[in-house]
């Protein structure tokens, strides 16, 4: 999958067929977005997510008889607690990664300068 800025409309898109996204790119309409910080955060919080859901279906579908219905609400319980922990630490992460990209991007287009000749 493709992340790319669109000029017209200017919205980011994501496009699953390589050519097409070449195609956009060739004819100037779109540009490729390459952030590979907000890649790692996708990642991570995807991760944590699938640790999680794999976590639960093997509660739910364990047959160890240590696994009462009350001990799987209390295991199931203290996982989400743990998934959630863990996502809202990624998204601290990213949101002050962003935050810092922000003011950085205000710099330097506060620097930039246009010479009119």
């Amino acid at each position: 999958m493709i992340r790319l800025f669109r000029f017209e409309d200017k919205k980011v898109i994501y496009e699953e067929d390589a050519a097409k996204a070449n195609e956009l790119i060739d004819a100037g309409k779109a540009v490729k977005l390459d952030l590979p910080e907000l890649e790692r955060y996708e990642k991570a919080a995807a991760d944590i997510y699938d640790e999680y859901i794999a976590k639960v279906k093997r509660i739910k579908t364990s047959n160890n008889p240590i696994y009462t219905e009350e001990v799987k609400k209390y295991e199931l319980a203290r996982l989400k607690e743990e998934y959630e922990k863990k996502s809202a630490a990624i998204e601290a992460e990213y949101l002050a990664y962003r935050d810092k990209a922000i003011e950085d991007a205000k710099v330097r287009a506060a620097r930039a300068v246009v010479k009119v000749t």
